[in-house]
């Protein structure tokens, strides 16, 4: 959340700096946020089939290299493919940061202040990006924005490879079955990408024009 808040600010100036257009800018946005709605069904799934720790450090390792490939992209193209790669660590990061939760702290009632507090740094990431993305912007730059989460990256992978113990995976499933799960969560996912895709698109070349109602009809029979 914070990331993204940050981000929309940077907006304007990456606009100047590489010649973008709006559509350009607006996938700059998209590309992550695309990417973050139709996969992470499957990191809750890889959480539980690989483990919490294992899931939440390759998730932060994926979003540091997202993070520094747009922080070093000469193009937009580059810029919007990094964003995407930002994505997918994303995906690794959310569902597992709250699975390991249960595993540092056994307490009952600790657990459902942490978990209240988990929910809650979403609102304040919301609130504190724009203030922090636009010091940083008009500092620093807009590759700033993505170059500050690489320090904070390192230092929660080098506390969680010490302090997060390793959380059980998944038990054997029966056979076939991780095959009609795998299905069934690409299934959701590419039903929850075409309606993600829908609703980006529908301001602008989808208005009017009967292919978004064929995507909406398309992607809930997905995800049903």
């Amino acid at each position: 959340m914070l990331d993204a808040t940050i981000v929309n600010v940077s907006l304007a100036d990456i606009g100047r700096d590489m010649g973008a257009s709006v559509n350009l800018l607006q996938w700059v946005v998209n590309a992550y946020t695309l990417v973050f709605a139709a996969l992470l069904l499957g990191g809750g799934t890889a959480c539980d089939r690989f483990g919490a720790k294992r899931v939440f450090l390759i998730g932060l390792a994926v979003f540091a290299c997202g993070s520094m490939a747009c922080a070093l992209s000469g193009t937009m193209a580059q810029l919007i493919v990094s964003r995407a790669l930002q994505g997918i660590g994303a995906v690794g990061i959310v569902p597992s940061s709250l699975a390991l939760i249960p595993a540092v702290i056994s307490e009952r009632r600790q657990q459902t202040r942490i978990i209240g507090l988990w929910g809650g740094a979403g609102g304040a990431a919301a609130a504190l990006g724009p203030v922090l993305g636009g010091a940083l912007v008009s500092g620093s730059g807009w590759r700033a924005a993505f170059w500050i989460s690489i320090p904070l990256i390192a230092i929660v992978i080098f506390l969680g490879q010490r302090v997060l113990a390793l959380s059980r995976a998944e038990k054997d499933s029966p056979p076939g079955s991780s095959r009609i799960v795998a299905l069934r969560r690409g299934a959701s996912a590419s039903g929850l990408c075409d309606h993600q895709y829908a609703q980006l698109r529908a301001f602008s070349r989808c208005t009017g024009n009967p292919c978004c109602g064929c995507r909406f009809n398309r992607c809930t029979v997905s995800i049903c």
